[in-house]
């Protein structure tokens, strides 16, 4: 880039005159002779390291002629100059023109690059940063490679719940079907078996409602004619015919009250309950024992309800009763059982641990019997100590 004499004149605080008259006289170049020429870069460089080292000098105005160096009048005026030749000019232009007529100056050596200043060692901070760098940079990578295995493995198990999701569909899909179809066979066996059981044999006979149909059994019993149908018959739910018989029907060697329930006469090995005189006996000697004993308030578990009424009948009735269901015991039931009772008799009672330590514990009397019928039951309590 160029710049002008008179700029690099303010530029270095010195007259464009001081700064042509350098050019001429020091770099030998003397096609710059006003201060509106262009300096080439190079050509500017040099003379500012000329105006630094080298002072100014004072450039004084041409001598005058005096009064008598003043043209006459009439004499004739001195011939103007000629302007400078063309190839001057050009000179004065573009810089690297040489005037004809003249050499062109000797081409300068090129300066030689300046070294680069020595770079500074690592500091130990700079290297600690990038060794940090490098074994975070190691981490990341760590990391991101067992997070693309984790990925694998979650897309990998993301497929196979999706299968084992449709394989469950599947699943459920067919045992809907075969409900439907269980439902649909049980549907038919039901009405096959509501038109062969005893109730639809009833029905279709004329018979109408439980009671008419429990009439005309009795009559047939009383007969003798049900007897022969009993091999016939085949209970639906087994359980609730066993557990009817057992619960509402009585065994008896004798004969009992009708608030027994329903009673049928068997040998005394089989009977659940002793009949007339003997199961008198029995009560008899159990109530005379408590009372020596001073047992005035009996509480019997386990015992079932047909049979709380003849119980309270035929013992004494200076001795208090009380009846609670069986099966299982725990520590509450237990400590409040003690506390209502002088004696306790637990039938086919299934305690606790800690329903026994309170038993254990009792001011009362406690006896603990495992047997099949009541008959059984009033026997052992005779034959114990418990009633002496």
């Amino acid at each position: 880039m160029s710049v002008r004499v008179r700029k690099l004149a303010r530029e270095l605080d010195r007259t464009p005159e001081d700064l042509l008259q350098l050019l001429r006289e020091k770099l030998a170049l003397s096609r710059y002779g006003s201060p509106e020429d262009l300096l080439p870069d190079e050509v500017a460089g040099q003379l500012r390291k000329l105006a630094r080292t080298t002072a100014p000098r004072a450039i004084g105005a041409a001598p005058s002629a005096g009064p008598s160096a003043a043209p006459r009048p009439g004499s004739p005026r001195a011939a103007p100059a000629s302007p400078p030749p063309e190839e001057d000019l050009m000179a004065g232009l573009v810089s690297g023109v040489v005037p004809t007529g003249k050499r062109a100056p000797a081409p300068r050596a090129p300066r030689p690059p300046a070294a680069a200043p020595p770079s500074p060692p690592p500091s130990p901070l700079a290297t600690l940063a990038s060794e940090r760098q490098g074994e975070v940079r190691n981490a990341l990578a760590e990391e991101r490679r067992r997070l693309e295995a984790v990925r694998a493995e979650v897309e990998e198990a993301r497929a196979l719940l999706a299968s084992e999701r449709e394989a469950l569909a599947t699943a459920r899909a067919e045992l809907e079907a075969a409900r439907a179809r269980f439902d649909d066979d049980a549907m038919v066996r039901d009405r096959a078996l509501a038109a062969r059981s005893l109730a639809g044999l009833l029905d279709e006979r004329g018979l109408k409602g439980t009671d008419e149909h429990g009439r005309a059994l009795a009559a047939l019993a009383s007969g003798g004619h049900l007897a022969g149908l009993a091999g016939q018959l085949v209970p639906v739910d087994v359980d609730l015919v066993r557990r009817t018989l057992r619960e509402r029907l009585t065994l008896a060697s004798g004969p009992l009250p009708e608030s027994v329930g329903p009673v049928v006469w068997v040998t005394p090995e089989r009977a659940d309950l002793r009949g007339g005189p003997e199961l008198d006996r029995i009560l008899t000697r159990l109530s005379e024992a408590w009372l020596l004993d001073g047992r005035r308030r009996v509480l019997w578990l386990g015992v079932p309800s047909r049979y709380h009424g003849l119980l309270r009948e035929r013992v004494d009735r200076r001795i208090e009763l009380n009846f609670r269901p069986g099966g299982e015991r725990d520590e509450a039931q237990a400590r409040d059982d003690v506390g209502a009772a002088d004696l306790l008799i637990a039938w086919n009672v299934k305690p606790t641990p800690g329903a026994r330590q309170v038993w254990a514990g009792a001011r009362g009397r406690v006896v603990e019997l495992d047997a099949r019928t009541l008959s059984d039951v009033l026997e052992r309590l005779v034959r114990s100590r418990s009633v002496a």
